[in-house]
């Protein structure tokens, strides 16, 4: 591990401020570039600065909680980021209450709104992987391509449409379990 590392963890760990200022110092390229992989539409560029505060804030409380034989610290830390950004959008789309579908195939429209119209669709999405849920908020929810959910991710855009087919059934299959039950 590499010396500048070993100090911030140590003075995060002692809860030594210069640790946060440190941190925010070696890590804010690598943790603002995270966050904004999730936070990429204009509309959430407001919640950048709230997220990137709760990411630092995150850090320094579960330092404790950081283990360098799973992880290096930069992923760690850019892990948490993006699990946050994930949640803080997440949430906005939940205050925002929309349904976000536009015209599509009309066979796939009719299937793929039920999912949306059913209250408990961020409930069901929270089954899916965290990479999951991203996919399926951006192409959705944001109507993004899939070759430009591809090029965010880092990822094929093969990988894309076989997460969204897997994910649907998934989904598909949870809310038949929920008919069920009623």
């Amino acid at each position: 591990m590499e010396s500048n590392v070993k100090v911030i963890i140590e003075r995060l760990t002692a809860k030594d401020f210069t640790g946060l200022e440190l941190l925010i110092e070696h890590f804010s390229f690598n943790i603002l570039s995270a966050i904004h992989q999730i936070l990429n539409r204009p509309e959430d560029k407001s919640l950048v600065d709230d997220v990137a505060n709760e990411s630092f804030y995150k850090i320094w409380k579960n330092i404790s909680r950081y283990d360098e034989t799973k992880a290096a610290f930069s992923t760690w830390t850019s892990t948490i980021a993006k699990r946050t950004a994930l949640d803080y959008k997440k949430k906005n789309i939940k205050q925002q209450q929309l349904i976000p579908l536009e015209e599509k195939q009309a066979e796939l429209v009719a299937q793929e709104t039920v999912l949306f119209e059913q209250e408990g669709f961020m409930s069901l999405i929270d089954q899916l992987s965290e990479e999951d849920q991203l996919i399926f908020l951006s192409y959705y929810y944001y109507n993004d391509a899939p070759k430009e959910i591809a090029e965010n991710l880092n990822l094929s855009t093969d990988i894309i449409y076989n997460r969204l087919s897997r994910g649907k059934k998934k989904l598909k299959e949870q809310l038949l379990k929920g008919v069920e039950r009623k």
